[in-house]
């Protein structure tokens, strides 16, 4: 048997396909996840490796992909990337998987099924409101059981036309559709108002998010309907269900479904939130952050949300998989705390971490996410061979002491520049434009605004003065300060320089610590006295 790897082709890093074979040639194609870098890329065939002699070299010669038979199913474990919000039905040894390769299916025994089936069902809470949903639903899976054309719109736009009773489109839709019954269509409007009616005088919550209003139910029912009428889509079209067993897993869904909406419909404390994946990032526990900010792992069901957000605004699927996410609840202006827990993170360690995108949830669990631009300040640029930020879980403390002292100082004028700058190096690509933000941040704590002369000697005497303890370490940093100084001159001047990243890192350092010795001063916003009294030290 042969052992297989494959190799991330972003940081080049060879893993363990989880896979043997008695030749590479059975092997299908996967998704895999590179532990390292997190992101997700594919492996076919060709393109596994073997080990021989302490050296990777590919374990075939030609293209031949066929589905591995092994004797028994195997449980597909991973990101689970493509998953439908849970596990589906396969013919026992159709697919295999490993702990890290990303497929579509997870095998599970029928016997388990039936005993959870009803354990599920006991958990309905309104079993009058389960009954009119169903009735619900089944009459719209009856009345549009057949495919529509694309000029008809999308499962959003023709569910909103039966949910909200429009008499004229409803007549349009039946020009289009002659094969449409009346009596069908007229059962959907017959259960949707039934529906509407009942949720309108049931006591649930109408404390905000949640509707209050006629529109605001058919607007959540439109979404409800359209996810269903998705996901049996996609269940139809990967072809592994006899018809018996299509109308089990639809059911299962239904009622997975329900229990959410069911459990949003009643909770008074629910809110929208933001879901920020945490570049590079690597934690040990939940971090509690204080206003309802946690820094977690992402749920199953956050990835599938977030993948099928990627799919709806980007026409793609996600690149890499994050393994951590930064939670907000939207409440006032919840995009302010994204900058200060990312700007908290890059005081506290070195290694580069950031954000690329930013999800808006919702609490209504059937409302597609939205995908939305991240703060500047918390963007960077990241390389292969760039550092996982790891954080223990003795330094958890150490961010949330740091994230108290950004909200203390937000509001004084230099330090918020200073801050800035230091976020804008993690955006930039080319070592000389971190060397000048880096330095202008200095500048911004180390020299008053009277300031125009004699500004190579004053930063480094300050610097030195400011982070060194004894006279032998102040001396050797006020050297380098000068030295550093110099070539930020020339770089503004434009004469090329030859930089490196450990010189550039130590720099980023410099400002990391400056930042945080100004922050701690007892009268951090009165600059010029704390600059006043850095010179008076001998």
């Amino acid at each position: 048997m042969i052992r297989l790897y494959v190799k991330c082709p972003y940081c080049t890093s060879v893993f363990p396909s989880g896979f043997q074979a008695e030749s590479p040639t059975q092997l299908i194609g996967f998704l895999y996840l590179c532990e390292r870098c997190r992101r997700i890329f594919p492996c076919s065939p060709p393109d596994y490796l073997e080990k021989v002699d302490g050296e990777f070299r590919r374990a075939m010669k030609k293209e031949e992909i066929f589905a591995l038979p092994p004797p028994q199913g195997v449980l597909v474990s991973g990101p689970d990337l493509f998953s439908l919000g849970g596990e589906v039905f396969i013919e026992s040894g159709k697919r295999l998987g490993s702990n890290r390769a990303i497929v579509v299916f997870r095998e599970r025994k029928t016997t388990k099924v039936h005993s959870s089936k009803q354990e599920v069902i006991q958990k309905i809470r309104n079993k009058e409101l389960f009954k009119l949903l169903k009735d619900l639903v089944n009459s719209f899976m009856d009345a549009l059981d057949k495919p529509f054309l694309p000029d008809y719109g999308s499962w959003y736009d023709r569910i909103k036309t039966l949910v909200e009773g429009n008499s004229s489109i409803v007549a349009e839709m039946l020009l289009k559709r002659p094969d449409l019954k009346d009596e069908k269509l007229s059962r959907c409007l017959v259960s949707t108002e039934k529906f509407l009616k009942f949720v309108l005088k049931e006591d649930l919550s109408r404390k905000p998010p949640h509707t209050s209003t006629r529109e605001g139910y058919q607007e959540e029912l439109t979404f409800f309907l359209e996810k269903l009428f998705k996901e049996k889509d996609r269940l139809l079209r990967e072809g592994f269900y006899t018809s018996d067993g299509l109308r089990r897993a639809f059911n299962e869904l239904l009622v997975k479904e329900y229990l959410k909406y069911e459990a949003y419909l009643y909770d008074d404390y629910v809110s929208d939130f933001l879901i920020c994946p945490l570049e590079n990032f690597v934690g040990s526990t939940k971090i509690d952050l204080g206003h309802l900010l946690t820094i977690r792992k992402i749920t199953q069901d956050e990835f599938h949300s977030l993948v099928e957000a990627e799919e709806k605004y980007e026409g793609k699927f996600p690149e890499s998989y994050p393994e951590f996410v930064l939670y907000i609840p939207v409440e006032g202006k919840p995009n302010e705390h994204i900058e200060p827990v990312i700007t908290a993170l890059r005081l506290l360690r070195e290694e580069k971490v950031g954000l690329t995108k930013v999800y808006y949830g919702y609490a209504l669990p059937c409302k597609p996410w939205k995908v939305l631009e991240a703060p500047e300040e918390s963007k960077f640029v990241r390389k292969p061979e760039d550092a996982l930020y790891i954080l223990s879980e003795p330094e958890n403390k150490k961010l949330v002491n740091l994230l108290s002292l950004l909200e203390r100082t937000k509001s004084v004028g230099y330090l918020t520049i200073a801050m800035r700058r230091f976020n804008f190096a993690y955006r930039r690509d080319r070592l000389e434009d971190r060397w000048i933000d880096y330095f202008v941040s200095l500048e911004s704590l180390y020299s008053k605004s009277s300031e125009s002369t004699e500004v190579t000697h004053r930063i480094a005497t300050r610097v030195s003065k400011a982070l060194a303890d004894t006279f032998e370490d102040r001396m050797k940093l006020n050297k380098k300060m000068k030295k550093w100084y110099g070539i930020r001159s020339r770089i503004v001047h434009g004469t090329q320089v030859s930089l490196n990243q450990r010189e550039v890192q130590e720099v980023g350092e410099v400002v990391r610590k400056s930042l945080k010795w100004f922050m701690n001063q007892k009268e951090y916003a009165d600059h010029d006295k704390i600059i006043d009294e850095l010179d008076l030290r001998p």
